[in-house]
């Protein structure tokens, strides 16, 4: 008896969850409105719905008040920026920069496991890395290969999980999008105008970072 209500709750809390990152998609869908192309990326909206759904459960169960729910709040504003770069390779800074101060407030009232100095130079250190990363690469390349958006993500990331956790988002990010990028290639995209949704995969490796 005690175990079939256990589980009932479990698949309630899922249920719960799935609602909760279903919700986030349309909200960013209605961001872009002018910019979804729904039937290209059906699949990809499922998925990442079911990823986003199933990681804000697998978060109440690794970690503890008031750890989680600060932590839930984190991935929903992620959320919103993983679909608005995945279907128009658009960032808000409303959902990225303008809430690193929030997580500068949550460390300094202990509601995230870092300090709020540590919070602070991460966004900051992740910010001069990448902007000089843009540099760097924009004069080897002759074209933008970083965009705007794609820092403020990798700040904000750096904000809340410190830099361990924007290093591992980066890592994971940059290898999965020499990935994504070379099947793109090989199904006949032309690389010299290819983009690629640098803050999805960095928002997708935050996320796996935070629930590992």
């Amino acid at each position: 008896m005690f175990l079939h209500i256990h589980s009932s709750m479990q698949c309630f809390a899922i249920a719960l969850y799935l609602a909760v990152a279903t919700g986030i998609h349309f909200f960013a869908r209605y961001i872009i409105k002018d910019y979804y192309q729904h039937q290209k990326y059906s699949v990809i909206s499922t998925a990442l719905t079911a990823f986003i759904g199933f990681s804000l459960y697998l978060l109440s169960l690794r970690y503890a008040y008031p750890y989680y729910v600060t932590y839930q709040i984190f991935i929903c504003c992620l959320a919103i920026s993983i679909f608005t770069d995945a279907f128009a390779l658009l960032i808000s800074e409303l959902f990225t920069t303008h809430t690193i101060p929030l997580a500068w407030i949550a460390a300094y009232y202990g509601y995230l496991p870092i300090s709020v100095t540590e919070s602070i130079y991460a966004s900051i250190i992740a910010a001069l890395l990448l902007k000089l990363t843009r540099m760097i690469s924009g004069y080897v390349m002759k074209k933008e290969a970083i965009g705007s958006g794609d820092i403020d993500i990798f700040c904000f990331i750096a904000a809340w999980l410190s830099f361990t956790g924007a290093w591992f988002a980066i890592t994971f990010g940059s290898c999965f999008g020499a990935i994504y990028g070379i099947f793109q290639i090989l199904l006949g995209a032309d690389k010299k105008t290819l983009q690629l949704p640098l803050g999805t995969f960095l928002g997708i490796g935050a996320i796996i970072y935070l629930i590992w």
